[in-house]
C-alpha cells in the first residue's frame, strides 16, 4: 500500500491543495514582517499553521503493519526532518562562526531538543529560534502519532485516546514547553484528523458547500474582529476552543476558495504552493541570518514585503528549474 500518494507523482498532485498552500506560505512570510496585534498578521494567524496541518491530514493514509509504519517513518524523516536539520545547522554554521565549533554544535544540539519556533528562556537557560524546524518536526511526530493511534487502538476506544493527548497538548502548552515542542505535536493532531475526516466525508461537504462556505466565512470573521486567532510557536490559545473554531472554519474558507481556483484554472498559486517546503527553508534561512530593520527603515514595510516575497519566490523558482535541468540530464 503506497502512502501520501500525493508526494509521490507531480502528475497526481491536487490541485486545490497545491493552492492553499501557496496562499498559506506566501502569508506566512508576509506575516512575519508584521508586528503582534497587527489586524492582517490575526487574520494570518488565525489558520495558516493550522491549514498546513488539516491539508497533511487529508493526504495522511492508513497503515495495515508496522512495516508500513516503519516505511511511512522513514519517508517522513526524509522529507521533513532531513530539511529541517539542515536549516539549523547551515543557521548556527553562518551566525556563529565566530564562537567557536563547541558553541555551535551546543547551539544546534539545544535547537534540535526545544524545536522552538522562537527564541525564549527555558529553565534558565536561553534557547535559540529553531526556524522551520518547530514546524516540519511537528508534523513529522503528529502525522506519525496518527498512524500508530489508528492501527494499534481499537476503533471504539480511539475517540477517548485522541481526546485526551489533543486537550494534554493543550493544556500542558500552557503552563510548561516540553522538549522537541511535544505539546505541539499532541495539539496539532486534532487539525490532521480533521484533515481526514473531511477527506473521507468530501461529497458530504461539498453537497452543502454555499451553505457552508456562509458560515464559515461569518463565524471566522466573528472571531478575527473581536482579536482571536492561534499562535502554535508561542503557545497562544485564546478563548480556548474558540480559536480552534476561527482556526477551522478559516482554513476551510480557504479550502473552498482554492477548489474554486482550480475550477476556473487559475494556477499561479498553485505554482507555489508546489515548492512550498523549499520556500519554507528558504524563508526561515533568511529569516534567521539577516536583520531587516535597516531596510524596513529606508524603503518602508509595504515595499520591503513585496520585496522579500518577490525575492524568496525567485530564489525557490531558480533552484526548482536547476534540479529539473540536472534530473533531465541524468
Amino acid at each position: 500500500m503506497k502512502n501520501d500518494d500525493y508526494f509521490i507523482d507531480n502528475n497526481k498532485r491536487i490541485k486545490w491543495i497545491d493552492s492553499a498552500k501557496g496562499i498559506s506560505i506566501i502569508l506566512m512570510i508576509i506575516g512575519h514582517c508584521l508586528l503582534v496585534d497587527n489586524f492582517f498578521r490575526n487574520f494570518i494567524f488565525s489558520f495558516h499553521i493550522p491549514l498546513f496541518f488539516i491539508l497533511s491530514g487529508y493526504n495522511l493514509r492508513e497503515i495495515n503493519s508496522f512495516r508500513e509504519f516503519g516505511d511511512s517513518l522513514l519517508k517522513d524523516f526524509k522529507k521533513l526532518f532531513v530539511p529541517s536539520l539542515f536549516i539549523i545547522i547551515v543557521c548556527n554554521i553562518v551566525k556563529f562562526s565566530n564562537f567557536g565549533l563547541l558553541y555551535i554544535l551546543k547551539n544546534i544540539f539545544i535547537s534540535i531538543l526545544w524545536s522552538n519556533g522562537v527564541g525564549t528562556v527555558l529553565f534558565g537557560s536561553f534557547v535559540p529560534i529553531s526556524g522551520a524546524f518547530w514546524f516540519l518536526a511537528c508534523l513529522f511526530v503528529s502525522k506519525n502519532i496518527v498512524r500508530l493511534i489508528d492501527y494499534c487502538v481499537i476503533k471504539k476506544f480511539r475517540i477517548f485516546v485522541y481526546i485526551f493527548i489533543i486537550l494534554f497538548g493543550f493544556i500542558i502548552g500552557n503552563y510548561c514547553w516540553l522538549p522537541f515542542s511535544f505539546d505541539i505535536c499532541l495539539a496539532s493532531v486534532l487539525f490532521l484528523k480533521i484533515g481526514i475526516i473531511y477527506r473521507k466525508n468530501e461529497k458530504l461537504f461539498q453537497k452543502y458547500s454555499k451553505i457552508l462556505i456562509i458560515v464559515f466565512c461569518l463565524i471566522w470573521l466573528i472571531c478575527l474582529l473581536n482579536g482571536f486567532y492561534i499562535e502554535f510557536a508561542v503557545r497562544y490559545y485564546p478563548g480556548g476552543i474558540v480559536c480552534v473554531i476561527e482556526a477551522v472554519f478559516g482554513s476551510f474558507t480557504i479550502i473552498y476558495l482554492c477548489k474554486f481556483f482550480e475550477k476556473i484554472n487559475f494556477r499561479f498559486f498553485s505554482y507555489i504552493g508546489k515548492y512550498s517546503r523549499e520556500i519554507l527553508i528558504i524563508h526561515c534561512i533568511e529569516d534567521i541570518l539577516f536583520n531587516y530593520s535597516y531596510i524596513i527603515k529606508l524603503i518602508g514595510i509595504n515595499l520591503f514585503i513585496i520585496l522579500r516575497v518577490t525575492i524568496v519566490l525567485v530564489i525557490v523558482t531558480v533552484i526548482g528549474n536547476l534540479f529539473r535541468i540536472i534530473n533531465k540530464s541524468n
